[in-house]
């Protein structure tokens, strides 16, 4: 599901993966993703990726913003980061800006170079 909206008079596109979605292969999308079933696969994203609560990501995530509050198991590269109460990361997290609420990261390695 796809919606439009406008930032500074630009479209930008959503695209959301609902709960009961299970999706296996490489994600590239223009404009933001929201996930909150299941990919198995990379995700290449211009806007932002948000990963929610009990959503599931196995694959890296490049983004210019990633928001997690699920299980990503894959590296993340993005110049924003947010790590989210219910986040568990299991893998790298390479970004500019962090902001952490909580949550976990496993055997990872972090760098402050996007």
């Amino acid at each position: 599901m796809a919606k439009e909206r406008t930032r500074n008079e630009t479209p930008v596109f959503e695209t959301i993966f609902l709960r009961d979605m299970e999706i296996t292969g490489e994600i590239n999308v223009t404009g933001d993703l929201v996930v909150m079933g299941k990919i198995n696969g990379n995700i290449s994203c211009t806007g932002t990726v948000t990963v929610t609560e009990g959503a599931v990501v196995r694959g890296d995530i490049t983004g210019s913003e990633a928001d997690v509050d699920g299980l990503v198991n894959g590296n993340i590269r993005a110049v924003d980061f947010t790590l989210r109460e219910n986040a568990r990361i299991e893998g790298r997290v390479e970004a500019l800006k962090y902001r952490i609420f909580g949550g976990k990261i496993d055997v990872s390695v972090i760098s402050f170079s996007a």
